[in-house]
């Protein structure tokens, strides 16, 4: 069954964002990849097609957060021209 590139990308985020809240509660090593998919209600085995490793999505899931941290500071500052 294709998926859709925007079906592909709500997957996507599904994924970082069930993994980034499953990181905070249990850690980066005791948080499964199962667990992960499980909280996202996804397929295990459609894991990589989104991502290579964990080691990929602890990568995202850190960009993601940095992102929402900074966003606020970038618009601040370009706000001040």
């Amino acid at each position: 069954m294709r998926v859709s590139k925007a079906m592909m990308a709500s997957n996507n985020s599904k994924i970082i964002n069930n993994a980034s809240v499953l990181f905070r509660q249990q850690g980066i090593d005791a948080t499964s990849v199962a667990q992960v998919m499980e909280a996202a209600g996804l397929t295990h085995g459609g894991f990589y097609r989104h991502f290579e490793s964990k080691e990929a999505l602890v990568v995202a899931a850190l960009d993601c957060a940095f992102e929402r941290l900074t966003a606020p500071l970038v618009e601040n500052l370009e706000s001040l021209g």
